[in-house]
C-alpha cells in the first residue's frame, strides 16, 4: 500500500496516532506530504491530539491557526537543539533586572521599566518608582536612600520589596498592576529573609524564612492573597518539614494551573546526614485554599530521586524546576547534577526528569497503611546499603527495590572526554529544554589568540531516538535486570538515544558579520560579571557593570521564530551583517546617558488596552487616565539599535 495515494480521511486518521515529531518527519520526508505542516485541520489535530501545551498552542486555539502554531513549535524546538537562535539584541542598559514569563523588567535612574518579549514590543511601560512609593506606602514619603527589589512578573502583576533603614529599618511588599495604573496590597513585613513570590492575575504569594526551629534552622512561612477578594487569607501556611534554602537549587515554588507547587531535593536539616537512599519532597495545594488539610502529595516511591551508591556529587552545579510538559500536558520534575558515576575519576552532568503522579487524596487522608508500607520500603534501602560493604553479609540487592528510571528521563551530559569543559565560574547560564532533548549552557570561551577577551558563546548538546536517527538500536541485554542501577541506565540509554556531539554558537571564524555578533554579545565596555536566565524559548543575560557607574547591558538571545524586535538586521555572512557605523560603546554609552532624567515627567498616552492581542503592545499597555506614575514609551532596544535576526540564514539539518 502506497501512503501518498491514500484519501485525506485516511492520513487524517494516521495522524491521530502520531506525536508531534512523527508528523514533522512526515511532512519534509516527501514534497507530496508538505502539505501536512500547512493543513488546518491537521494540525489542529496534532495540538488536540497530543495535548500540547505553551504559548505556540494557546496562540493557535486563540486565534484558530494552527498551522502558523504548528510550525512556530517545531521552529523553535529545531533551533534549540540545534543552538541556533533566530534573534540575538542588546535590549537595554539597567541597573539590576528580572525576566519572568516573557517580560523583561529593568531598573534605571529610578524608573521600572517592563518590556514584553514574547509580543515583541516596541512600547515598554515606564513606572516612577519614587511615585509609586508615595502613592502605595505613605511611610517612604520623603525617603531618598532606598532600596527597591523586583521579586517576580506573572499576568500583569509585579511584586517587589522596598526597603528602607531611617528612621526603622522596615520592609514592605508591594504588588500593583503597572498597565491599569493600579496598586494591588502591601504589606509591611517582619521579616524578609529570604523572601520570595509567585503570583497569575488572580492571586499572590510570597514566602520567607521566619520562623527558627528549636534546632536553630529556619523554616518557611507561605502567606496569600486573593486579587478578586481583595484580602489576604487569615492563615499562613508553616512549612516545619520542608527542608532547602537556595531557590531553584535546593527548592522550587511555582504556581502552576490552580495550584501552588512547591519541591525540595533535602529531606534532612542535618548536613552530615548521609541519605541512603535520596528522595524528593513534594506538595501542592488549591490557590484559593492554602490549608494543610488541602495539601496533596504524590507516592514516596514515585519521589524517589537517587542511590548515595551512585557517586558523590558536586551540589555547586545543581539546578531544579518544576515544569508542566508542554507535549503531554504531565506535572514534571527537572533536576541537573554533575556526578562521579559510581566513584569514578571523571565527572559527568547528567539531566533527570521525573513525571509526578498525583494522588486524589489529601495530606491527612492518607491511610496509615500507605505510610508504613512507604517508610518500610525506605528502612530496608537503607539497611542494605550499610550492610552491603561488609564482607560475610550477605543482603537483597536494592535493584529490586529502587524504581527503574525510564531512558527518556535521563539525559547524560559531555564528560569533557569529547570537548572543553568550563569551570563553573565561566558557565553562566546552565539550562535543559526537554521537548528538545536539549542541554545548553552560556559560557565565556576568549579566542585562544586573545585569552583575556571575553567571547560568550552557546554550547550545547541533543540526542534522538535511534528510530528518529535513521538507525535500529540493539536489543537490551538479556542479564540487564541483574546490573547495578547505573550500568542498567547506561545499557537502556545506548540502546535508545544516540547522543549528538556538543556544538558551539558563534561559528569559528572571522568576518566583518562576525564581528558584529560578536560586539552583540560582547557589547564594548559592557564586558565582566555576566549572569543570566532563560525560559522555553529565550536566554537572557547582563553583562558589564564594573564600570559605567554600574549599569550593565542586557542582551537578548531567541530561539522562538515569531519574536522579532524592530530595526533589527538581517545577518549576512558573506558581508558586513550592519551598516552600523562608529564606536557601538559609545552608542551604548550614549544611550545610558540620555536615560538620565534631569526632571521626571511622567506623561500618559492613549493606547491598545491590556489583552487585546495587538503586536508590539506588550505586557498590557498603559490604560488611558492611569495614575502619574505610569506611562508608555518606546523601547528602549530601538535607540539602542544593536540587532540581529537569522531568519534567512541557513540553519542545520
Amino acid at each position: 500500500m502506497c501512503l501518498r495515494t491514500q484519501p485525506f480521511e485516511v492520513i487524517a486518521l494516521i495522524v491521530g496516532y502520531l506525536d508531534l515529531d512523527d508528523v514533522r518527519n512526515l511532512s519534509i520526508c516527501s514534497h507530496h506530504f508538505r502539505y501536512l505542516a500547512y493543513d488546518q485541520a491537521i494540525c489542529k489535530k496534532v495540538f488536540q491530539t497530543g495535548s500540547i501545551s505553551g504559548l505556540e498552542a494557546d496562540e493557535a486555539h486563540r486565534d484558530r491557526d494552527y498551522p502558523r502554531g504548528f510550525r512556530r513549535l517545531i521552529k523553535r524546538r529545531e533551533a534549540i537543539s540545534s543552538a541556533f537562535p533566530f534573534l540575538t539584541a542588546v535590549v537595554a542598559v539597567a541597573d539590576s533586572s528580572l525576566y519572568e514569563n516573557g517580560v523583561l523588567c529593568h531598573i534605571r535612574e529610578r524608573q521600572l521599566c517592563l518590556l514584553d518579549v514574547h509580543r515583541s514590543a516596541d512600547q515598554e511601560i515606564v513606572v516612577d518608582i519614587r511615585k509609586l512609593l508615595d502613592e502605595a506606602i505613605p511611610e517612604s514619603e520623603g525617603s531618598r536612600k532606598y532600596s527597591f527589589q523586583l521579586l517576580y512578573q506573572a499576568g500583569g502583576i509585579v511584586s517587589c520589596l522596598y526597603t528602607h533603614a531611617r528612621p526603622h529599618p522596615a520592609h514592605w511588599l508591594v504588588v500593583f498592576n503597572p498597565s491599569e495604573g493600579q496598586i494591588i496590597t502591601t504589606r509591611r513585613l517582619d521579616s524578609a529573609e529570604k523572601i520570595f513570590a509567585r503570583s497569575n492575575s488572580n492571586f499572590v504569594y510570597y514566602g520567607v524564612q521566619s520562623d527558627i526551629g528549636d534546632d536553630g534552622f529556619r523554616r518557611w512561612v507561605l502567606e496569600g492573597f486573593d486579587i478578586l477578594q481583595g484580602r489576604w487569607f487569615e492563615d499562613s501556611l508553616h512549612l516545619p518539614d520542608t527542608v532547602g534554602s537556595d531557590i531553584d537549587s535546593t527548592i522550587c515554588f511555582e504556581i502552576i494551573g490552580n495550584f501552588f507547587c512547591v519541591l525540595t531535593n533535602e529531606t534532612s536539616f542535618e548536613l552530615d546526614r548521609i541519605e541512603y537512599t535520596s528522595y524528593y519532597d513534594f506538595f501542592r495545594f488549591p490557590l484559593d485554599r492554602p490549608r494543610r488539610r488541602e495539601i496533596e502529595r504524590p507516592s514516596k516511591r514515585n519521589l524517589f530521586r537517587r542511590q548515595h551508591s551512585e557517586g558523590a556529587i558536586d551540589d555547586r552545579w545543581t539546578f531544579m524546576k518544576i515544569f508542566c510538559d508542554e507535549l503531554s500536558g504531565e506535572l514534571k520534575i527537572l533536576e541537573s547534577r554533575k556526578e562521579w558515576p559510581g566513584g569514578g575519576s571523571t565527572p559527568t552532568r547528567t539531566y533527570y526528569t521525573k513525571t509526578l503522579h498525583m494522588t486524589e487524596r489529601s495530606e491527612e487522608r492518607r491511610s496509615l497503611l500507605d505510610l508504613e508500607e512507604e517508610e518500610e520500603e525506605e528502612d530496608q534501602y537503607a539497611e542494605n546499603e550499610r550492610l552491603a560493604p561488609f564482607p560475610g553479609i550477605t543482603v537483597k540487592s536494592n535493584q529490586g527495590c529502587a524504581p527503574s528510571r525510564d531512558p527518556s528521563e535521563v539525559h547524560v551530559g559531555d564528560d569533557g572526554a569529547t570537548s572543553v569543559m568550563f569551570t563553573l565560574c565561566k558557565c553562566f547560564i546552565r539550562s535543559y529544554h526537554p521537548s528538545s532533548q536539549t542541554f545548553m549552557d552560556l559560557v565565556d570561551d576568549p579566542d585562544p589568540s586573545n585569552p583575556n577577551e571575553q567571547r560568550i558563546r552557546i554550547r550545547a548538546g541533543s540526542r534522538l531516538p535511534w528510530a528518529q536517527s535513521g538507525r535500529d538500536g540493539s536489543m537490551l541485554a538479556d542479564n540487564l535486570e541483574q546490573q547495578p542501577m547505573q550500568t542498567k541506565t547506561q545499557e537502556q540509554l545506548d540502546n535508545h538515544y544516540e547522543q549528538s556531539g556538543v556544538i558551539s554558537w558563534p561559528p569559528e571564524g572571522r568576518s566583518r558579520a562576525l564581528d558584529d555578533l560578536h560586539n552583540i554579545l560582547n557589547p564594548p565596555g559592557y564586558t565582566g560579571n555576566v549572569q543570566g536566565t532563560w525560559d522555553t524559548r529565550s536566554l537572557i543575560y547582563t553583562t558589564g557593570g564594573q564600570a559605567n557607574g554600574g549599569v550593565k547591558a542586557l542582551i537578548l538571545v531567541s530561539f522562538d521564530p515569531s519574536i522579532h524586535l524592530k530595526g533589527s538586521r538581517a545577518f549576512d555572512h558573506q558581508t558586513s551583517a550592519t551598516v552600523w557605523k562608529g564606536d557601538l560603546g559609545k552608542r551604548l554609552r550614549d544611550t545610558q546617558a540620555s536615560l538620565i532624567p534631569e526632571k521626571v515627567v511622567v506623561e500618559h498616552r492613549t493606547s491598545v488596552s491590556a489583552g487585546s492581542g495587538s503586536r508590539g503592545r506588550g505586557c498590557g499597555a498603559v490604560e488611558d487616565g492611569a495614575h502619574a506614575w505610569a506611562s508608555d514609551e518606546p523601547a528602549q532596544y530601538l535607540a539602542i539599535d544593536m540587532g540581529l535576526h537569522f531568519g534567512k540564514v541557513a540553519r542545520p539539518t
